[in-house]
């Protein structure tokens, strides 16, 4: 994988499966040169199909986890909109796990705040 010009690994990622974000997330990944996680098989597919150079991966639901998405990438490209009040759901426990991890606080505030 290529590292952008800020030096930081990036992802594109339609965690909801809407195939139509494919168009809008396809495009940034080809001109970013990053990869576009895909969990539908279907969806892998047509990317693949319909956007030539697209470095396309498909990743199991369930392995997609805060923990996989931290360790292999420094930026996620979405199309949904996530409210704070949703993110901080969704991320909560890993929040905790960071925070554990650095009592300084700098890596839960680059990412939660």
């Amino acid at each position: 994988m290529k590292r952008t010009a800020i030096e930081k690994k990036g992802a594109g990622l339609n965690p909801q499966s809407q195939i139509h974000y494919t168009d809008h997330l396809a495009v940034i990944c080809i001109v970013m040169e990053i990869p576009l996680i895909f969990m539908d098989a279907i969806d892998y597919n047509l990317g693949k199909r319909y956007y030539p150079g697209l470095h396309a991966e498909l990743v199991n639901f369930q392995e997609l986890t805060p923990d996989y998405l931290a360790s292999h990438y420094d930026v996620l490209y979405l199309s949904d909109l996530w409210d704070k009040q949703t993110f901080h759901k969704q991320f909560a426990p890993y929040e905790k796990k960071i925070q554990e991890n650095d009592p300084s606080g700098a890596l839960s505030a680059r990412f939660f705040r």
